[in-house]
């Protein structure tokens, strides 16, 4: 079995590096079971420029607390980091203020939430 994770983890690799990136394989890959395909899933999104923009469109429409809930750190940490890349899109202030709200006992998280809420924080300061 831990054979068959690795080999798909190098073949997920090989996919995160490719030029162009499927919409249908970021929602596979976050809707999986695996805590590690789900993060590597949120991290391609929010790497690739196209899918990213799609993102951003998907997050001004929808709730996106669920995603905040990960009980996976390296879901959410890869949302925290992800979440710094959208410019624009006000919900993105209370999504990593949720985020560090669900990520209390993690080490690195809230530092990067900080580093992504600060350039905010003068839009916001109510």
């Amino acid at each position: 079995m831990l054979r068959d994770h690795i080999a798909l983890m190098h073949a997920l690799f090989v996919l995160a590096s490719a030029t162009t990136k499927s919409a249908e394989l970021v929602r596979s890959l976050k809707a999986d079971a695996d805590p590690a395909f789900r993060a590597w899933g949120v991290r391609i999104e929010f790497s690739d420029p196209a899918l990213r923009t799609e993102a951003a469109q998907r997050f001004a429409q929808t709730d996106w607390s669920q995603a905040t809930l990960d009980p996976s750190p390296d879901v959410r940490l890869q949302l925290a980091i992800g979440l710094g890349k959208i410019e624009g899109i006000e919900p993105v202030f209370d999504a990593l203020l949720q985020l560090l709200a669900n990520s209390k006992d993690d080490a690195l998280i809230p530092r990067i939430v900080w580093q992504n809420l600060h350039p905010r924080l003068e839009r916001h300061a109510a």
